[in-house]
């Protein structure tokens, strides 16, 4: 993730909705699709985990870089949101983490993973994501080959591997290979 002025950061998210869509290809057809309902089954623990390099500068009060999961759960009625997250320094040299959530209130209606850079410029590398549950790592593109891939027809309903929220002029991301 690269951040230079006139922005003053950048958050991309991956999207885990636990039902969706896919178009799946009809047998012995050239370009007939049919839909198929998908969907992620999910049971605790969710585990984040990253490798991360920082080369950031505040640009004031608030400054942050962070990886995290916005869990959505049910209860009573009531929309519960929960947050997991990996803070980063804004000078890190190559690290990792992982942070673990046993549980929340009420059932998951889906979850949403976030790499977040706020009020500073700079830049954040990161490698290796994990987005464990239910036994498997859910994370697309987990060795960051091409995070900004975008999915064929065959995926409508899910963005890219990762995809920018409110990105502006000054903000961009993509995968490349890290020399120092």
């Amino acid at each position: 993730m690269e951040i230079q002025s006139p922005a003053t950061g950048l958050l991309i998210e991956q999207l885990h909705p636990l039902t969706y869509y896919i178009y799946k290809k009809v047998t012995g057809t050239r370009s007939q699709y049919s839909p198929l309902q998908i969907t992620e089954s999910f049971s605790f623990p969710l585990t984040l985990g990253i490798s991360w390099h920082t080369d950031l500068t505040s640009l004031g009060a608030g400054s942050r870089a962070r990886m995290y999961a916005q869990i959505f759960s049910s209860y009573q009625g009531t929309d519960v949101e929960t947050i997991l997250e990996i803070p980063f320094g804004l000078t890190d040299d190559w690290q990792s983490a992982t942070a673990t959530l046993s549980s929340v209130v009420g059932p998951v209606q889906g979850y949403s993973v976030f790499i977040e850079v706020y009020n500073c410029t700079g830049f954040l590398y990161f490698d290796n994501v994990k987005i464990e549950h239910t036994g498997l790592n859910w994370a697309r593109d987990p060795d960051c080959n091409n995070i900004a891939q975008e999915f064929t027809k065959q995926y409508a309903q899910i963005p890219k591997h990762w995809a920018p929220v409110g990105i502006v002029d000054g903000a961009d991301f993509g995968s490349v290979y890290f020399n120092p």
